[in-house]
């Protein structure tokens, strides 16, 4: 067994080690030969984060919104601004239009966030002693979910008025393009109320059901008609209001992690390896693919010129929006903390709140006079827009805290098989960590929000039970 073990970590790192060549040689194909500092240092925080994620990966905890947010910087955030910088080009502005102290100080943002992050991973060090079964009832996220009739009802309501919405606007409305979705209303912000919304808690009815089923089929072997109706009606209407074709590309891939994790938790390092792998040769594959089927055009092609070219899109501008932002700043000064406080009170209406942030994505592009606006705004741009460093430090470091805190409940409730809306959630947010951390914030929280509340009000509503459940105490680890 143990040789058998010791194979497998030799195949593992084996194709670690030929998916970061493989990268590499993606990123610098074509190269001229003239080394720059900014790229020595974005091809240096490069290399940290893949040493990051596949120390995730081969951790004896399983982490999945660490491996995602790892996973997020190698592949979204560094690999392509690694490229770019080596080949001189942007997709929305030249390259040109950058001087090298601009780069270098975007740089310096990422490598000072990545140590908060650092800083506050390493404020938890909690672990679960003495895991003892009691028969005390506890919280709705460490019960078992299961399901109950103020649950199911809740979900029924939501569909029934999800079909009352179909009913009304339409089919064509929610598979048509979106130009077309446009003409029918009078501005962007309905647009995005009729749309977000729906789309949301219509995924959440549909992940929540399939969670139900799950829970049922490990505890007893068993599944209830209810939770059996219920996914089927709720798959139904996701095909229209979630229609495939016509929905942005991170509710679809968001929605199909989030599904992994709860079906099929990753607790070995094989098959963690194995979803980074595949989600690196999906980068180059399904995802161009996918967005060319959705906005027209011809395929891309699977040489390594490609490739490189793929990583030039504006699909990938993070860390040109990063400069972008900072750019901004230093011309209209900081934002003194509305563009948190936007975020977090994202429900206001501009009406009422006269004085509501705009996305940092869509005020940083229109600062540089993008004609296009709906730019990514990573999360150290959005931190770094209120007060600067100080509130990228203090966000990053909650930030590491809230991922290392969450991952260590979840590999506790998986090894000990509990599933639970704990669970649930952290599955959630590993889905969709990755369009969180690209932003902007104020564009993708609400209808992410809206996702989660229904998760939880509906696991709130789960049947309690005085069966024997897991109960443990948090204590520090001492090492």
């Amino acid at each position: 067994m143990a040789i058998r073990q010791q194979l497998d970590y030799i195949v593992i790192l084996g194709l670690v080690t030929m998916t970061w060549v493989f990268m590499c040689v993606v990123a610098f194909v074509g190269f001229d030969g003239e080394l720059s500092l900014v790229v020595i240092v974005i091809f240096m925080l490069f290399t940290y984060a893949s040493t990051m994620l596949w120390k995730t990966v081969f951790s004896p905890r399983v982490a999945p919104l660490g491996l995602m947010f790892w996973l997020f910087h190698t592949n979204f955030l560094l690999l392509p601004a690694l490229s770019q910088s080596v080949h001189r080009t942007f997709y929305w502005s030249s390259y040109n239009t950058y001087s090298s102290q601009d780069l270098l100080f975007a740089c310096a943002i990422i490598v000072v966030g990545l140590l908060a992050f650092r800083f506050g991973a390493g404020l938890t060090r909690d672990r679960v002693h003495n895991p003892s079964f009691s028969a005390v009832e506890s919280n709705f996220l460490t019960r078992p979910l299961r399901p109950s009739w103020r649950s199911q009802l809740f979900l029924v309501v939501i569909l029934i008025g999800l079909a009352w919405l179909v009913f009304v606007l339409g089919t064509e409305f929610f598979t048509s393009d979106r130009m077309a979705k446009l003409s029918q209303v009078d501005s962007l912000p309905e647009l995005g109320l009729l749309l977000s919304l729906p789309r949301a808690l219509s995924l959440g009815v549909l992940l929540f059901s399939i969670a139900l089923l799950v829970q049922g089929w490990r505890a007893n072997g068993k599944v209830l008609l209810g939770s059996v109706m219920i996914f089927f009606m709720s798959l139904g209407l996701n095909l229209i209001v979630n229609y495939p074709l016509s929905i942005p590309r991170f509710w679809v891939f968001g929605f199909i992690i989030s599904l992994m994790w709860v079906v099929v938790p990753l607790c070995q390092a094989r098959w963690q390896s194995a979803f980074v792998i595949a989600m690196t040769a999906m980068q180059f594959t399904i995802f161009p693919l996918y967005s060319q089927i959705t906005r027209g055009g011809g395929w891309i092609g699977l040489d390594i010129e490609s490739m490189r070219k793929y990583l030039h899109h504006g699909d990938f501008d993070g860390f040109q929006s990063i400069v972008n932002i900072t750019l901004h700043i230093q011309e209209n000064g900081f934002e003194l903390g509305r563009n948190l406080i936007s975020t977090i009170l994202f429900f206001v209406p501009r009406g009422i709140w006269v004085g509501k942030a705009e996305p940092l994505g869509v005020a940083a592009s229109d600062f540089m006079g993008y004609e296009y606006t709906n730019l990514s705004a990573p999360i150290y741009g959005e931190f770094y827009a209120d007060y600067g460093f100080l509130s990228l430090i203090l966000g990053m470091v909650f930030i590491g805290w809230a991922i290392k805190k969450s991952d260590c409940f979840f590999d506790y409730m998986v090894k000990y098989r509990q599933f639970n809306a704990g669970v649930l959630l952290v599955s959630t947010l590993a889905g969709y960590l990755i369009i969180l951390l690209r932003g902007s914030l104020l564009g993708v929280v609400p209808s992410i929000a809206t996702l989660i509340a229904l998760l939880v009000i509906a696991s709130w509503l789960t049947k309690r039970t005085n069966r024997h459940v897991l109960s443990f105490t948090i204590a520090d680890e001492k090492e």
